[in-house]
């Protein structure tokens, strides 16, 4: 990365879509990355749009190009319509420092006062996102991407909270109880010149 132009941002409250944020997503990416979409009504996205697209005209010089626009699109249905929200991008790519270690950019989650959890954020639960937005400039394109950094998790919803027990006829035993009451713990950030270089965008 080149270039880099950053600072803190704050998405409005919206719905997780295909969340990766308690464990990272290995599909496309052997480090893992941690990321989600979240879906908000325009009406509520624009201001943040218009802050996002200001931010970038003011480090580039110029708009920002659809086709390098990382950081939120207009929803679309499976019909290819509008749905009248906007999804907002959000990712974070687990990085390998000089010395081998992996750094886990996990963000911090903590529930709608503000206190740190382990809850399960699936799909179509609702959140807020502290994120840092940033421009990047690599292979003669420049683009803003979001990257998040802390979860207020408003209403989690679980991607399995419809499957019971039951319907496999498993019994109910005694033993472990799940608690959500540990502190989780975070991995510090290591210093810059410590990571190896990594596309975000």
């Amino acid at each position: 990365m080149a270039d880099r132009h950053a600072t803190k941002l704050t998405l409005p409250k919206g719905k997780a879509v295909f969340p990766y944020l308690n464990s990272p997503d290995y599909q496309f990416d052997e480090l893992g990355v941690y990321q989600t979409r979240l879906s908000v009504p325009v009406e509520e996205a624009k201001p943040i749009m218009d802050k996002i697209s200001s931010f970038f005209e003011d480090y580039a010089g110029k708009k920002l190009n659809p086709s390098d626009n990382t950081a939120f699109k207009l929803e679309e249905d499976d019909q290819g319509e509008r749905t009248g929200n906007v999804v907002f991008r959000v990712k974070a790519k687990n990085r390998r420092t000089k010395s081998g270690e992996i750094w886990d950019r996990k963000p911090r989650l903590v529930d709608a006062g503000g206190q740190p959890t382990k809850v399960h954020v699936g799909g179509g639960s609702t959140i807020r996102i502290g994120c840092e937005m940033f421009c990047w400039e690599a292979a003669g394109r420049k683009g803003v991407s979001l990257q998040p950094l802390i979860i207020q998790v408003i209403n989690p919803v679980s991607d399995s909270s419809n499957v019971s027990l039951e319907e496999f006829g498993i019994e109910v035993e005694d033993g472990y109880k799940a608690t959500d009451d540990e502190v989780p713990s975070f991995v510090a950030e290591p210093e810059a010149d410590e990571v190896l270089d990594h596309d975000d965008f």
